[in-house]
């Protein structure tokens, strides 16, 4: 469901932000950080959370929101195109200039979502 609200939830109470699922795009770890990027009225706006990658995403229910990455989570839904093989393989989401990277050992997950979700092959 498109409309589903999604709560990234960080480590302090106020920490948190509720995203419309299909609005959200990635997130990128950095140091105790993730930064989350998603659209607000057509525009990339980023939003700063204080927790872990794996924090973040064990608390998230869906299977289009997955790890393909040490540092980046990724909404599958928002993905158009891959490129690469199992060595080097980026992600390409709407209304981002810049890939996504999927690492050697998230490669064979990711694909097998984006196949069941999007009929990727």
């Amino acid at each position: 469901d498109p409309n589903q609200i999604i709560t990234f939830k960080g480590q302090g109470h106020k920490d948190q932000i509720a995203l419309a699922f299909s609005n959200f795009l990635f997130g990128k770890a950095d140091d105790n950080y993730v930064e989350l990027y998603y659209l607000e009225n057509s525009e990339v706006t980023k939003f700063i959370i204080r927790s872990s990658l794996g924090g973040l995403i064990n608390n998230i229910d869906s299977a289009s929101i997955t790890r393909c990455h040490r540092s980046y989570i990724v909404n599958l839904f928002r993905v158009e195109a891959i490129k690469g093989n199992n060595n080097e393989m980026n992600l390409f989401l709407s209304n981002l200039n810049d890939p996504i990277p999927v690492s050697k050992s998230y490669t064979k997950s990711v694909l097998e979502t984006l196949h069941e979700l999007k009929n990727f092959s």
